[in-house]
């Protein structure tokens, strides 16, 4: 589902959940708050709309430092992989009824997961790193 307008993907998943509950849903996110709507809609394969390009981005610039393509392939890597396992995470405390930012599990659980995530991400990327010089 790559339709205009964030409401009207949204509301087709859950059209499409709800009448064809077997049917494999793939759609498209307009930003990260979309992601846990669609989640919370029942779409379990996402595509973020500018997240490939970022990622892409960063891959470029990570070489442009004088990293190998393979180094830079896999420092975006790790970044995806815990990125995207720290969103299904968060997801189980989303409610699109209450805004993200008075939602105290959600919220709790985002600061629980950047620490974990951060210092997950610091010993990756330093790993690979190290690389270079040896």
């Amino acid at each position: 589902i790559a339709i205009d307008g964030r409401e009207q993907i949204t509301e087709l998943v859950k059209y499409v959940r709800h009448h064809y509950p077997d049917v494999h849903i793939v759609a498209r996110a307009i930003d990260r708050d979309h992601v846990y709507d669609l989640w919370h809609a029942g779409c379990r394969d996402i595509v973020r709309e500018t997240y490939d390009s970022s990622l892409r981005m960063a891959r470029s610039s990570i070489e442009a430092l004088g990293y190998n393509r393979d180094q830079a392939s896999r420092m975006t890597d790790a970044f995806t992989e815990l990125d995207r396992g720290s969103m299904v995470m968060a997801a189980e405390h989303y409610d699109p009824d209450v805004p993200m930012h008075e939602n105290d599990a959600y919220m709790g659980r985002v600061r629980e997961l950047r620490g974990d995530w951060e210092a997950e991400m610091t010993v990756r990327v330093q790993k690979i790193m190290d690389e270079k010089t040896t």
